[in-house]
């Protein structure tokens, strides 16, 4: 059993380590749960898998302050390879950006960039309106200039 709680901690602390990097931060992991946790509900049910990611990172986290901080806890069976598995996916999932941080991020940007081509297309018909309504009042005009120029 110390075996795997050993590779699991190894794991995890390289997991904590990136997570401290992206979030420039010292908590590493409790700062990507924080992050989670305070994403509001209609923003984190869009991305598949959100509450489960949440649950597995409390989850093992709970596991690894058990191995750091209580005795007698290396020799006990606490966490599966299957645990070390899934650490190891997610630190894949932070690198390649397939993280549901990432994701909402990603998320985020599409809706600013829709809104932003949405906001660009109606300034293009305005000014196309505008545009046409200038070439109606200049033809009034020429065509009251006519008018009045050939009484004088």
């Amino acid at each position: 059993m110390a075996n795997i709680n050993q590779q699991f901690l190894e794991e995890y602390k390289h997991l904590d380590k990136l997570c401290k990097e992206v979030f420039d931060s010292d908590k590493g992991v409790t700062s990507y749960i924080d992050y989670m946790r305070a994403t509001p509900y209609e923003n984190r049910q869009k991305i598949l898998g959100w509450d489960n990611d949440l649950k597995r990172l409390v989850s093992l986290r709970h596991a690894r302050n058990k191995l750091a901080h209580e005795v007698g806890t290396l020799d006990i069976a606490l966490v599966t390879r299957e645990d070390v598995d899934w650490i190891e996916e997610f630190y894949e999932r932070i690198m390649s950006s397939d993280d549901p941080i990432s994701k909402l991020t990603r998320t985020r940007k599409a809706k600013i960039s829709s809104k932003r081509q949405d906001s660009d297309q109606d300034a293009k018909k305005n000014v196309g309106c505008i545009g046409a309504i200038i070439f109606f009042i200049g033809i009034i005009i020429m065509f009251a200039v006519a008018v009045f120029s050939s009484k004088a």
